[in-house]
């Protein structure tokens, strides 16, 4: 299981939860909770997602495969805001686990920036965006730890 948040305008989700502001009160704006695949838990001045095995936000740059079913907590932003957030996935040692920030407008048009473990087995950081279903519109890069 890993972790993710989302920041997000509430679009096409499943099962919503809405969720007081006073639940989570370091969050600029109130949040929308789609757990259907997955758990989410307001923790002391924190958010917890676990994501079911086989969830993911992913869109092939060749437009074969997308997948958007990961749980998340969305919120519409109004204006200028400042969002800081720690994300700390808890490894289970298979590849593309982790967690990650994702802006996210629908699910052809989102970013992430996320801390995974990738196919070698080494923890890294990659960013991925998606601007419509694959070709030029979207983009993977990584960086893995380096061998020690």
């Amino acid at each position: 299981m890993g972790f993710i948040a989302r920041l997000a305008a509430p679009l096409l989700m499943s099962l919503p939860i809405a969720v007081s502001a006073a639940t989570l009160p370091s969050l600029p704006y109130e949040p929308v909770i789609d757990a259907a695949h997955g758990d989410i838990r307001f923790d002391g001045d924190g958010l917890r997602i676990a994501a079911d095995k086989g969830t993911d936000l992913f869109t092939d740059p060749a437009g074969r495969e997308a997948s958007d079913n990961a749980p998340r907590a969305l919120f519409a932003t109004e204006g200028d805001f400042v969002l800081s957030a720690r994300v700390s996935p808890r490894f289970g040692g298979a590849a593309y686990e982790g967690g990650a920030l994702i802006a996210y407008a629908g699910p052809a048009c989102w970013g992430k920036l996320l801390f995974e473990r990738f196919e070698s087995g080494r923890n890294g950081i990659a960013t991925t965006t998606s601007r419509g279903a694959g070709g030029e519109g979207a983009h993977h890069g990584n960086r893995q730890t380096p061998v020690q």
